[in-house]
């Protein structure tokens, strides 16, 4: 949400997720080169701000721009159960370059 078209943080989205107006419940993105577990300011992969919950679904690449700057593959799962306004978020990773390769 940092970035908007080629200008650095506008808070052109933030602004319309505190208007409340059409924000969605969810909201999936991706940072290539984030490790499964990390924290930044506080935050995790899976947050929720303005009543919107935001999960971090990626990388599913091992290499992020060069050799030198390693990744860690892994995906999201969301299961959604019938008539429930809960999601369950897994972890999948991809290799076992930090921790065993699987949920």
């Amino acid at each position: 949400m940092y970035w908007v078209g080629e200008q650095p943080d506008t808070g052109q989205i933030e602004g319309v997720l505190e208007s409340g107006s059409n924000k969605g419940d969810l909201w999936l993105g991706a940072h290539t080169h984030a490790h499964p577990d990390d924290e930044l300011n506080g935050r995790s992969h899976i947050e929720t701000k303005w009543g919107v919950n935001f999960i971090n679904a990626a990388p599913l690449t091992r290499w992020h721009m060069d050799r030198n700057r390693t990744g860690y593959p892994l995906s999201r799962a969301l299961e959604f159960t019938d008539g429930s306004d809960e999601v369950r978020v897994r972890c999948y990773l991809h290799t076992s370059q930090i921790a065993p390769q699987g949920w």
